[in-house]
């Protein structure tokens, strides 16, 4: 499929607009009544709501796999995830769902593999999050950022943030059968009501 740059600019900044625009204009608000000296930093700021300059770069890198067969041919993104009974829509009602993840394999390191490098980076998340439709068609809606818990606390002595965002922490005895994990779902790609860093998202959809 081939997007037009006028178009997927437009996809972009519509997304952003969508997405961030509440968090920037939280964000702008505590800038003006605090002046404090992180906040003259204009766009690259840290709040409970995320740094909104880290926030549009990660919408940017990830921009071109609105597309699922880019993710997978350019992006790395090629193992579609599945829990333990087989299920690959991850969904908690009543709480919402996530969607399906798609890992890049070579970004986190589940099997003791001394040839990954354990990195976390706002423009590499290591899996990206689609909605299905039940038709065949896969919507972008989140980014995950994930990494073994002893991968992260074998070199420090708390757990990991992005986006000034502490990440969530799930034990051993999980869905996926994998050790414990953090883990942290931005939803870039689609507004979550719950909010932007939120686990479950009530407008996402699983089809029956």
């Amino acid at each position: 499929m081939h997007i037009r740059p006028r178009r997927s600019f437009r996809l972009l900044a519509g997304a952003l607009a969508l997405t961030l625009g509440p968090f920037a204009l939280a964000t702008a608000a505590s800038a003006h009544s605090s002046h404090d000296m992180n906040n003259m930093n204009g766009m690259n700021m840290d709040s409970g709501h995320g740094s909104i300059f880290d926030l549009a770069r990660a919408a940017i890198v990830t921009a071109p796999f609105l597309s699922l067969d880019v993710a997978k041919k350019f992006g790395g993104y090629t193992a579609e995830v599945a829990d333990l009974q087989g299920i690959t829509c991850i969904a908690q009602p009543p709480d919402g769902a996530m969607g399906v993840h798609f890992l890049n394999p070579t970004l986190v390191d589940l099997n003791d593999d001394p040839k990954i490098n354990d990195t976390l980076d706002v423009t590499k998340p290591e899996l990206l999050v689609y909605e299905p439709d039940g038709a065949g068609h896969f919507r972008l809606v989140a980014l995950e950022y994930l990494i073994l818990q002893k991968e992260w606390d074998a070199t420090h002595s708390s757990p990991p943030s992005l986006f000034g965002q502490q990440f969530m922490s799930t034990g051993k005895d999980n869905r996926f059968g994998l050790d414990p994990y953090y883990s942290l779902h931005v939803w870039i790609w689609k507004f979550n009501p719950s909010g932007l860093f939120a686990m479950w998202n009530p407008n996402v959809h699983c089809p029956v």
